[in-house]
């Protein structure tokens, strides 16, 4: 919430200083409100420094410096425009979105010498503002006016990250993470199938084979990346989502009678946060990532399950109570799939990385 707030500031301010013009009581006819919304948003400035103030004292041995705004000339409009009237006033509603592209910087600064930034985002952020539509400007067509208050309609995965902090190991310099992160969901659409079957029974009646999983090849990284670290620990946390078609668990399943079939659960849009372990090969010209738990679900979207080698009553049934029920497809999708997710991403650091660097991270962090 104290990024939209920081957020709408900004936005008051600027917008204030910014009118576009291009009359009739209640009558918008003839006013270009797109060309007058693009023209505010043409205004924006790529940064935007909140005060002129230079650094203050928080307590003592550490001292601030001003906010600055990074991105609000990537602020775009989302939707359409809603004029209305109160009274004989005109007034235009309009709503606006950030895609992870603003930010807000502090610098920092301690008596010991050491400085640093802190940065604060949000993946999405989407508000409304209210313009006021007066006579005024160019051939006294209209002029916008920044109305006020600003609300915020949703909000979605802040982020704050410190930099600096006096970690002289905790340094992402030359280290290559889009190549190493790459390589590893490339290779994941190599473990779609378990080796070892799990096979489950179920009051002897059925029994079922878990898992093939389908769609690991349409993982793509969503957003940025971002580096941290925890006491001298390089970390790395990035989301993926799939792209294109969905993700699918694909079980076997046979029952006393010896009657086969299959069940997929599917979702037609998932996206997760991954969190690594960022480790340094000895050789000093490489890195090993090493997937840390647990992985966060952000967003499942569109389940559903199929049953496979039965009568069309059946699957009816089964398509009905996946829509009816889909909070209970999609436990069971993301139980599975996640499950099998970790499998195929431990396999993936094993074939890329050196196992002997693996295993000696891993004694290193317990010693």
């Amino acid at each position: 919430m104290a990024t939209v707030k920081l957020l709408i500031l900004v936005f008051f301010v600027a917008a204030s200083a910014a009118s576009y013009s291009s009359s009739s009581e209640c009558d918008f006819s003839g006013l270009d409100l797109d060309g007058g919304v693009e023209y505010i948003l043409s205004t924006f400035p790529r940064n935007f420094t909140l005060s002129e103030e230079t650094f203050r004292p928080i307590f003592k041995g550490l001292e601030v410096g001003a906010v600055i705004v990074a991105g609000m000339n990537r602020i775009k409009r989302y939707g359409a425009l809603k004029p209305f009237c109160v009274g004989s006033q005109r007034f235009l509603e309009v709503d606006f979105i950030n895609n992870a592209e603003v930010a807000f910087y502090v610098p920092w600064r301690t008596c010991s010498g050491n400085e640093g930034k802190v940065m604060m985002h949000a993946e999405f952020s989407r508000f409304t503002v209210i313009f006021r539509v007066d006579r005024g400007g160019f051939a006294e067509k209209f002029v916008l006016r920044y109305e006020g208050d600003t609300v915020p309609v949703n909000t979605h995965n802040v982020h704050l990250i410190i930099e600096g902090a006096g970690q002289v190991d905790c340094v992402f310099t030359d280290l290559n993470l889009d190549a190493a992160l790459t390589s590893v969901i490339t290779e994941l659409s190599k473990y779609e199938r378990f080796i070892q079957a799990d096979v489950r029974s179920y009051r002897g009646l059925l029994y079922i084979e878990c898992c093939n999983v389908t769609g690991l090849g349409n993982l793509r990284q969503y957003g940025q990346l971002l580096p941290y670290c925890v006491n001298g620990t390089r970390k790395l946390q990035v989301d993926l989502v799939n792209h294109g078609d969905p993700i699918e668990v694909i079980m076997n399943w046979t029952t006393y009678t010896e009657i086969e079939g299959t069940l997929v659960l599917g979702a037609q849009l998932s996206r997760f946060t991954l969190q690594f372990e960022v480790v340094e090969r000895p050789s000093g010209n490489s890195i090993v990532l090493r997937l840390e738990d647990p992985v966060v679900p952000v967003a499942t979207e569109m389940t559903y399950a199929v049953v496979g080698n039965v009568g069309e009553i059946a699957r009816a049934a089964t398509a009905f109570w996946s829509d009816l029920l889909p909070s209970v497809t999609e436990r069971a999708w993301k139980y599975y799939f996640f499950e099998h997710l970790r499998w195929a991403i431990d396999r993936a650091e094993r074939d890329l990385f050196n196992p002997l660097v693996l295993e000696t991270t891993k004694t290193t962090n317990t010693a």
